[in-house]
């Protein structure tokens, strides 16, 4: 935008200027219209100062530059033709100027005639408009190569911005991709160690039960044993023991029979050895009588 302003600007000076410089020409007896156009704003100017009419039409957008014609009364020609924005020129791209001087109308006066100083004036008019051309020209296309330039950089920043902002997503896809296969490892893991520890309790409750039952078979064995002995001890004290009472009753039958019998024998006897002899006795048994 200020770059258009000053633009604008200038363009405005340049106009101000050629307007000068065809007022110089017109005041040695020359009648100039001037059209200028810049950008679409357009400032004619007229001036009547003689017998001669010139017409300048400039131009600043792929047309000619300046043009400059003449009446059949005039007796002085200015041609300039000028191109912008690639427009081709008379003289290769180059602004061509042509100054002629005549002096074909015979009822002029010497006054009237252009002398040295008016000729440098032409002159120095021709070059100033010239040099102004030329800088409008070059702008234009200095204008032409910023506008590439500019279009470039653009498309190169929004390269570069989106190569950017590629390379800063695809890092924070990345980062999400490493970050879910991290949490699917632990997950996994996690489920797999749960399935583990299910199992291991299940093995571990298994193992339990199978010692339970061997420690409770063994211990069965054991006191199935012990059992079984004192079982075969008490068979075999009650045999030894009604052995025993057998024996003891043979013993005890046996004894009183012989007890019983010795004392019917001791009885007896001491029966016999007590009889009495004595001289008037009575022939009894004394033990007889006496245990009586």
């Amino acid at each position: 935008m200020a770059y258009k302003l000053n633009n604008n600007a200038t363009e405005k000076g340049h106009a101000s200027e050629t307007a000068h410089s065809l007022d110089t020409l017109a005041s040695h007896g020359y009648t100039a219209t001037t059209s200028t156009s810049y950008l679409g704003l357009t400032a004619p100017t007229a001036s009547h100062y003689g017998p001669t009419t010139q017409t300048i039409h400039a131009l600043n957008i792929g047309h000619t530059a300046l043009s400059t014609h003449t009446t059949p009364s005039s007796q002085t020609t200015v041609t300039k033709h000028s191109s912008f924005l690639g427009n081709t020129s008379p003289r290769n791209g180059t602004d061509a100027y042509t100054l002629h001087l005549t002096s074909s109308i015979p009822h002029m006066k010497d006054e009237q005639k252009f002398d040295r100083a008016t000729g440098v004036q032409l002159l120095e008019a021709n070059i100033l408009i010239q040099r102004r051309f030329r800088t409008k020209r070059l702008l234009g296309r200095d204008r032409e190569e910023f506008e590439q330039k500019k279009i470039a950089a653009v498309v190169i920043q929004c390269l570069f911005r989106g190569h950017h902002v590629m390379i800063r997503e695809r890092d924070r896809f990345v980062a999400v991709r490493r970050a879910a296969v991290v949490i699917q490892q632990y997950f996994r893991a996690h489920v797999a160690m749960v399935q583990e520890t299910q199992r291991f309790q299940q093995i571990r409750q298994e193992t339990i039960t199978m010692q339970a039952r061997w420690r409770s078979t063994i211990l069965m064995r054991a006191q199935r044993s012990v059992f079984q002995q004192n079982v075969s001890a008490v068979r075999i004290i009650q045999t030894h023991y009604r052995r025993y009472r057998a024996d003891l009753e043979t013993r005890t039958g046996q004894a009183r029979f012989q007890y019983y019998h010795r004392r019917m024998s001791i009885v007896v006897s001491a029966s016999w050895m007590r009889f009495d002899y004595r001289p008037g006795g009575t022939g009894r048994i004394i033990g007889c009588s006496s245990r009586e």
